[in-house]
C-alpha cells in the first residue's frame, strides 16, 4: 500500500502526492457511509445512476479560505496535467455554497465527493467503524470531521461517456470529530420521551377508548 507524502500543508487541509487531500474540520452534509445511494434520473431517459458512497463537505468560509485555495490550485493543477483541459467551474466538485439552494450551505464552499468503494471511517481517536449501523450513528448530517478524498479528471469520453468533462472528488475516508444539531431529521434526542417505568404494573396503554387516530 502507498504511503501518503505531503506535498503542501495549510490551515484546515493538506495536500498529497497523486491529488490526494485531506479537508480538516469540515461539516458534512448528505452522508451515505453506510451504504450506497444511487439519486434518481433527473430525465426519464437518463441512464440510471450506479449506487455510490458519499458525502458532501461544508468548509466555512470565516476559517477554510486556505483550504478552498488549496483544493482550487489542485484542480487546476489537475487540468493542466491533462492536456490544459477547460472544465467549467459548474462542473467542478468544488463549489460555492451561495450559489445553492441548500440554506445549509450559506457562508460555505462546499465539496461533493463520492465512491462506489465502501470508504474507510473513523471515529474520534481513529479507530475504523465498519458495521453499517455504527456508521450510520455516528456520521449524519450536521456532524463535524475530516474527509480525505482524491480529485480526478473525467474527460467524457473514456471516462463519464456522456456527461461531458468534469473534475470528480472520490471519497476515500471519513473521521468524525465532534458533534453538532443535525440537519432536517437527523439526529433525535430522544431523553425526554421516557421515564421510569421500574415501579410501573402494566396499566392503561395510554388511548382513551373513544379515540379517532
Amino acid at each position: 500500500m502507498a504511503e501518503l507524502i505531503v506535498k503542501k500543508r495549510v490551515k484546515n487541509a493538506i495536500l498529497y502526492d497523486g491529488g490526494i487531500i485531506k479537508l480538516e474540520n469540515v461539516r458534512l452534509s448528505y452522508p451515505h457511509l453506510s451504504k450506497p445511494y444511487a439519486g434518481k434520473p433527473k430525465n426519464e431517459n437518463d441512464k440510471p445512476q450506479t449506487p455510490k458512497y458519499g458525502v458532501v463537505s461544508m468548509l466555512p468560509k470565516t476559517t477554510h479560505l486556505d483550504a478552498k485555495n488549496l483544493v482550487r490550485d489542485a484542480v487546476e493543477e489537475l487540468l493542466k496535467a491533462n492536456d490544459n483541459a477547460t472544465v467549467s467551474k459548474e462542473k467542478w466538485c468544488l463549489k460555492n455554497g451561495d450559489d445553492h439552494e441548500n440554506e445549509s450551505y450559506k457562508g460555505h464552499w462546499i465539496l461533493s465527493a463520492r465512491e462506489e468503494r465502501r470508504p474507510g471511517v473513523r471515529d474520534k481517536r481513529g479507530g475504523l467503524v465498519t458495521e453499517p449501523e455504527k456508521v450510520a450513528d455516528l456520521i449524519y448530517g450536521g456532524a463535524w470531521g475530516h474527509v480525505l478524498i482524491r480529485l480526478w479528471y473525467q474527460d467524457g469520453k473514456k471516462g463519464g461517456a456522456g456527461y461531458g468533462k468534469r473534475v470528480n472528488a472520490g471519497l476515500q475516508g471519513v473521521q468524525f470529530i465532534k458533534d453538532d444539531a443535525p440537519f432536517g431529521e437527523g439526529r433525535v434526542n430522544d431523553e425526554a420521551a421516557w421515564g421510569d417505568e421500574s415501579g410501573s404494573s402494566g396499566g392503561s396503554d395510554g388511548f382513551s377508548s373513544d379515540d379517532d387516530i
